[in-house]
This record gives C-alpha cells, sequence and structure tokens, in this order.
C-alpha cells in the first residue's frame, strides 16, 4: 500500500488459509517489506525474498515450508497454525553461474523501471538453498535443493533429498530422463507421476523479463 504522506510503499507477503467462507483461520507466516522512497531507495533481491517455490501443503492440510532463503531449514506447521517440526540437513549454498546472474538483473532492471529515478538495485550472487517440497500420502517430504535443480550429477535431470514423516533424512531419489536443469521443470504429482514441463523456467522468466 502506497502512503503518499509518508512518501513509502508497504508489502506484507504471507501464507494464510481460510474457511470455505471466507474468513481467515490462521497466518502461518508473514514478511513486511517497506519502501522508504524520501531517499534513493536500494532494491535488494534478498529482502523482497518470499517462500514461493519454498512451500507445500500434506494431505491432511499441515503447513510445509522453507522459510529461510539460505539455510536448509523446513518447518511443519499443523493446521491451526503451531509449528509441529522443524528438520533439514547441511547443505553448501549455491553460487550462480554468470547466466543466472544476468537473467536475475534482467527481472531487477524490469522491476527498477517502475521504481522512482534514483532507485539502485542489488542482485545475490547466492541461490535460495530450495526449490521445491513435495508432500507424499505416505508422509515422506521429498525436497529438492538449487544446485539439483541447476547443476546435478551427471545423467541426472535432478534429484530429491527425501525425508521420512519424522523429519529424518533417508535417501536421494534421481531422475535420468533428457531434459534441461533450471530451464524445464519436472513436478510431481499425488498420484505418483512425475511429469515434464519443457521450457517452464524459460516461459516464466521470459514474462518476469528476463528472455534469453
Amino acid at each position: 500500500a502506497y502512503n503518499q504522506a509518508e512518501n513509502t510503499f508497504s508489502q506484507h507477503y504471507f501464507v494464510r488459509s481460510f474457511g470455505s467462507d471466507g474468513v481467515m483461520n490462521h497466518e502461518f507466516f508473514g514478511k513486511d517489506v517497506l519502501m522508504d522512497f524520501n531517499s534513493p531507495y536500494h532494491l535488494e533481491e534478498v529482502n523482497h525474498d518470499f517462500i514461493w517455490w519454498r512451500l507445500a501443503v500434506t494431505p491432511d492440510g499441515r503447513v510445509v515450508a522453507g522459510i529461510p532463503r539460505n539455510d536448509y531449514e523446513i518447518t511443519v506447521f499443523a493446521a491451526d497454525g503451531t509449528p509441529e517440526l522443524v528438520f533439514g540437513r547441511e547443505y553448501e549454498t549455491f553460487k550462480r553461474s554468470d547466466q543466472q546472474l544476468e537473467r536475475v538483473q534482467a527481472i531487477m532492471d524490469n522491476q527498477m523501471r517502475q521504481m522512482p529515478p534514483g532507485t539502485t538495485s542489488e542482485i545475490s550472487k547466492l541461490e535460495q538453498d530450495l526449490y521445491g517440497i513435495h508432500c507424499q500420502s505416505n508422509g515422506e517430504y521429498w525436497v529438492t535443493t538449487s544446485r539439483a535443480m541447476y547443476a546435478p550429477p551427471e545423467g541426472v535431470f535432478t534429484q530429491w533429498d527425501v525425508f521420512n514423516a519424522e523429519g529424518e533424512f533417508t535417501r536421494q531419489v534421481q531422475a535420468r530422463i533428457p531434459g534441461r536443469p533450471g530451464r524445464d521443470m519436472l513436478m510431481l504429482t499425488e498420484h505418483g507421476y512425475a511429469v515434464k514441463i519443457t521450457g517452464f523456467w524459460d516461459a516464466a522468466l521470459s514474462a518476469m523479463g528476463a528472455a534469453s
């Protein structure tokens, strides 16, 4: 919301549940961002980070979220918003390639066109640690990391870290199929299938002003 008197713009990102009557039940997680335009604004990518690609819901209605950007940590919330479980594993944050940096900078430059003159920007040289959480019907959590998405092992399109219902790491599962990591997307379905969407990330990034 823009406050004309104070020349500020406030944003509230959130994950909420609502009843069938449209009334909010609970806010599981939220983040406030204040943009102050009384002096040249510095637009930082990490300041506007949210859990867009680090969020899932279990079949029984619990919310699963990788809240930190650069920490392999996953929180499971009960349907009433109570944190039930926190789990993760050791992970070395993935450094972006020159091509990734160029694409992210293009997205930032596109956003900068909507900003007041004098605004500066800063992108991160590091990718977010997690890039997808899938909740299986047997209680397992299948987690995609940024490294598995952009630089999987030779001959592998992507791979998942698998945790049991108690948050214990049990194994890794690899998808050895043709594809372009970081450009195509492999989506797991609730029926146990994996569907590859060719050019998904190309199309998504192009819509954000990062055509390549």
